[in-house]
């Protein structure tokens, strides 16, 4: 949940109001999340103010055993907001008796970690990658804007440019689209 890991001028963001979901070789949401107090306690009388504008893309790399999440915040206050971004890693080991070659290393990290000015409209790019990688090697760097091009350049390219269906029904088009897409990362 790294939403939860970011903090606008030391609150936390919260009532998430999905605006948009897009499926195109990676998920794209899109949120309004506000952030103020609760209307209990000490907080009363105020009420949590749309404020950040997020985007999220989320996708598997191509040939990695991992993923990324990159997260897109734009300031849609009418005052500049200060945005905290934790310096976050957490890694946790499998049990031996689970893996084929014994217990691996899973690797959550963020990049773009440090306390950021936003003006009103300005954007910040944040991102997540999620790996896995056996005991005793290393993890592996990734770039997230150049695995998102591998990745829409396998989808355009290798799923949309061969074994193209085409019937009078565009949703069993999609399906088998979407079919193909997901039979190409088992």
């Amino acid at each position: 949940d790294v939403p939860s890991l970011i903090s606008v001028g030391g609150l936390a963001m919260k009532n998430e109001q999905v605006s948009q979901v897009a499926i195109n070789g990676a998920v794209r949401v899109r949120s309004i999340f506000s952030v103020g107090k609760s209307n209990i306690g000490s907080g009363r009388g105020t009420t949590p103010t749309p404020t950040i504008e997020m985007e999220r893309g989320i996708f598997p790399t191509v040939d990695k055993a991992a993923m990324c999440e990159i997260y897109t915040l734009k300031n849609i206050s009418d005052r500049a907001r200060i945005v905290y971004v934790p310096d976050f890693k957490q890694v946790y080991t499998t049990l031996p008796e689970k893996g084929v070659t014994g217990s691996y290393l899973v690797e959550l990290s963020l990049s773009g970690e440090g306390t950021y000015t936003l003006a009103p409209q300005q954007e910040l790019t944040v991102v997540a990658t999620l790996q896995a990688y056996r005991q005793g090697e290393q993890p592996v760097v990734l770039d997230a804007e150049a695995e998102l091009k591998a990745r829409m350049a396998f989808v355009e390219g290798d799923i949309d440019g061969a074994l193209v269906l085409d019937t009078p029904d565009d949703v069993i088009d999609s399906a088998f689209r979407m079919a193909k897409l997901r039979a190409s990362e088992s």
